[in-house]
């Protein structure tokens, strides 16, 4: 079959016929009960998990699963991690070198207002020595199928293996809390705390984009998921059977051998680069096939820290752009195997036994050519989940339409090359056009029974609904002799992110303000802050956020009635962006005198898409200035508000004897990023935000939008994350009381 053939999906029952039965009927291991079914006809949100080292959810018994990938002891050892072909299957070591193996994972504190205290256990099978910090309570760490007691000394964890013996190795490591020994025996997974949060709040759905790392995440078929027995879930795999060992070069182009022939589409290796690279075009040429170029995850020409060095990299060949796809193997992604995140059959085990529905992302590299991978795991969903289940299935990558992510950058270089003349709009028929396949490859596996799950794709909400067309009319793609992806996708899913409507000059002077208030006054400048999400503000009389939200998600679900589709979101809640850098006012004018007046008539706050109109100085703010032209002195000096009066800005400065300015130059209010940032934060716990909150995803419901989303569950100093540090959260988080309500 051809590739045209292929993408137009007139054979896409042939995907579900790539995978084995044993791949699709197959469990690792039984899946645990589910509560009953009845309790998910009142469930009304969804959730996105954070990820897993540093997100705050303590999701597993086992800790170890949230630890990052294996790197040596001996930190000066290089490469930094163990080759591929020494660790098997599960990501044990076969053979130790450079002083073993180490990684870094986190627990919950011992201060029993914030965490959780106690003891913990460190078991394994076979022969061998660990290590990990801590007072010694009972046991020893070496020895044959060992367990040592012990009191952690940090909430940052240091795991090492130091010695295993080649003849029984060690392997299944298990760190955790004593209390949870005999659930670790029985075989329980799930932390009891992480689910009795989740069960609190009565989500109904969980979305698992970050625990597939899906934006970055790359996997391509059903067969490069992470195994279910790997010794950790947050790092990367490193696949001893893809492992084509250490390339030759000459110049910037590198060879290997790895079985035989030419590559073949998403044919996916590890290799050890033997030479750092000098320029960033190198190649890459494959059992003496032909030099291949290699690119970076977005499919774009290498920047200079992204050369090859002498470190891991996988890399995927994709053969519609011609080149191999790398991730990692140089100075800015280091070492790099597989990303493949949290085991699809562990994702949906946590939703058997909560009895919610799974929400999983495609990754992009499995959706054009598609291969084997939305089928596989509709396959394995369709065997082993419950009756009432309705897995929704993201068949759209992760919002594609956002240049951060790898699947908007390689829908551009997808489109373009199929449909050249289409232009930057093309990104919504590439959409359509994976949409289309992916809703058929689901419907497939489902018998063509719409009502057993969902098909999905994101739209972008602050855009208008029209400029997404294609995304289900797949115009170019029908033209093609293709279908459009509305008869095959089930919902669209706008975001439902709301936040304050203050301009920008409003909140960089309330923040300012902040800084220096008493506890009282803080809390009113925060509540100020929520409440301009409800009401009508600004000069220009524009409407508060939640008004021009469900104005929003009424078009959408109007626009996509309008193809038979439904309404749900992908992400959502009281999303306080914390600002990293500074905001800042362009100069237009300076006076000559005993102090110096600036003209700032706009403000630029980073985060805050409100109006620029005004000026945002306070008397008392610092103003650095750069910038200028004519009036130069004042560059590169920093001075004290001393009055503002419209858009005129006095500082304290005499300038008399300067130039006269003639134009240019920029006034950054100083350490406005750390003030917003407060005043932000803030804001998550002001006693206000539960009543905008209510409102919005009240609007959501009355609109029939299914299961509105909250993004994200936990995470520390994380402007979305509900509980904040952790899930051990004492604070007050008024979204957090929000949805206690609301979900109920």
């Amino acid at each position: 079959m051809d590739r045209r053939t292929f993408l137009q999906g007139v054979s896409v029952a042939s995907l579900t016929s790539l995978l084995p039965a044993s791949e699709i009927a197959a469990a690792p291991a039984p899946l645990a009960a589910a509560r009953s079914a009845s309790s998910t006809t009142n469930k009304k949100l969804q959730v996105n998990f954070n990820f897993l080292q540093t997100g705050g959810d303590y999701p597993f018994l086992n800790h170890l699963k949230t630890a990052q990938a294996w790197s040596f002891v001996d930190s000066s050892a290089r490469p930094t991690s163990p080759a591929p072909n020494t660790l098997d299957s599960d990501g044990y070591p076969l053979t130790l070198s450079n002083g073993g193996l180490t990684t870094v994972f986190f627990i919950p504190s011992q201060d029993p207002m914030k965490g959780r205290p106690g003891r913990y256990v460190v078991t394994w099978e076979g022969d061998g020595t660990i290590s990990t910090p801590g007072t010694a309570v009972s046991g020893a760490k070496s020895g044959l199928n060992g367990r040592y007691e012990f009191i952690p000394s940090s909430t940052r964890v240091v795991f090492s293996i130091t010695a295993t013996n080649p003849a029984n190795r060690i392997r299944n490591i298990k760190y955790f809390h004593v209390a949870d020994e005999a659930r670790i025996k029985a075989g329980e997974v799930f932390a009891v705390d992480f689910k009795q949060r989740l069960a609190d709040a009565n989500f109904g759905v969980f979305r698992f984009l970050n625990w597939q790392n899906g934006n970055f995440s790359n996997v391509t078929t059903w067969a490069s998921r992470k195994p279910v027995s790997y010794v950790y879930y947050a790092g990367y795999e490193l696949r001893g059977s893809i492992y084509a060992g250490i390339t030759t070069n000459q110049g910037d182009n590198y060879s290997i051998s790895f079985g035989s022939g030419a590559p073949n589409d998403k044919q996916t290796i590890t290799v050890l680069f033997n030479a750092n690279a000098a320029t960033t075009t190198p190649t890459l040429n494959l059992n003496g096939a032909g030099a291949v170029p290699i690119r970076n995850q977005f499919g774009l020409q290498l920047d200079t820290t992204e050369k090859p060095s002498q470190r891991y990299a996988t890399l995927v060949y994709d053969r519609s752009l011609g080149v191999w796809l790398k991730k990692g193997g140089d100075a800015s992604g280091f070492n790099q195997g597989l990303d493949n995140g949290v085991p699809l059959e562990i994702c949906l085990q946590l939703c058997v036994e909560m009895a919610v529905h799974p929400w999983f992302v495609t990754p992009y590299l499995a959706v054009d050519p598609a291969t084997d991978f939305i089928a596989g795991l509709a396959a394995y969903c369709k065997a082993k989940a419950p009756v009432w289940m309705v897995p929704r299935f993201e068949v759209v990558p992760n919002e594609c339409w956002n240049s951060v992510f790898c699947a908007t950058q390689i829908g551009y270089l997808k489109a373009k090359i199929r449909w050249p003349t289409g232009g930057s709009y093309n990104i919504h028929n590439w959409a359509g056009m994976v949409g289309s396949i992916g809703g058929q490859a689901v419907s497939a596996v489902y018998g063509n029974d719409g009502s057993k799950y969902q098909t999905i794709c994101g739209v972008q909400q602050s855009s208008e609904p029209s400029a997404s067309r294609d995304r289900l009319a797949s115009s170019a793609y029908v033209a093609d002799g293709g279908t459009a992806a509305s008869k095959w996708i089930t919902h669209v899913a706008p975001a439902c992110y709301f936040g304050a409507s203050y301009s920008c000059a409003q909140e960089v002077a309330a923040a300012y303000k902040y800084s220096l208030a008493d506890t009282a006054m803080r809390a009113q400048l925060a509540t100020d802050f929520v409440n301009s999400t409800l009401v009508t503000v600004n000069s220009n009389n524009a409407t508060g956020p939640i008004t021009v939200k469900i104005a929003s998600f009424t078009a959408w679900k109007t626009w996509a009635a309008g193809f038979g589709v439904k309404l749900t979101a992908y992400e959502g809640g009281w999303s306080p962006d914390y600002p990293a850098t500074d905001s800042n006012s362009p100069i237009s004018g300076a006076t000559k005198g005993n102090q110096c007046v600036l003209t700032l008539a706009t403000t630029n706050a980073p985060n805050n898409s409100a109006s620029k109109t005004g000026t945002g100085a306070v008397p008392g703010m610092m103003l650095k200035i750069t910038g200028v032209n004519g009036m130069v002195e004042l560059n590169g000096n920093t001075y004290k508000v001393i009055s503002v009066n419209g858009n005129s800005v006095t500082i304290d400065v005499n300038s008399s004897s300067f130039a006269p300015y003639t134009s240019g130059g920029t006034a950054s209010y100083q350490g406005d990023a750390v003030n917003r940032t407060a005043l932000r934060k803030a804001s998550k716990s002001s006693n206000v935000l539960p009543i905008a909150w209510k409102q919005f995803y009240t609007g959501l419901a009355g609109l029939g939008t299914e299961f509105p989303s909250v993004f994200q569950f936990a995470g520390a100093d994380n402007s979305w994350s509900v509980l904040d540090p952790d899930i051990y959260s004492s604070s007050t988080s008024q979204q957090w009381n929000a949805i206690l309500t609301f979900g109920r």
